[in-house]
């Protein structure tokens, strides 16, 4: 399989949460292009574990100062923390 087909291969099995890295024996742009989408692969890994290991409303508390450059108040927290239980809840 010529290493662009292996991209495109590889691509949905990626975004499906599979774990592999793509190999090409030879030195060209495309191996440059397989070398950088292992390394997005392997962010990726890197950012879903880290992901999986934060709680809802540090998520949350991480999407809110992202949005708006400032981290939830305490009255907030709380305030979206009951969500997160009702929303758990039902």
């Amino acid at each position: 399989m010529d290493p662009i087909a292996k991209l495109i291969d590889s691509a949905p099995k990626i975004a499906a949460g599979e774990s592999l890295e793509l190999e090409n024996g030879k030195k060209t742009n495309v191996d440059d292009l397989t070398g950088a989408f292992n390394l997005m692969t392997n962010e990726l890994r890197e950012n879903l574990k880290e992901v999986k290991n934060k709680s809802e409303i540090e998520l949350f508390n991480e999407f809110y100062k992202f949005q708006n450059n400032v981290e939830l108040n305490d009255e907030q927290k709380e305030y979206i923390e009951k969500i997160i239980k009702e929303v758990k809840e039902n």
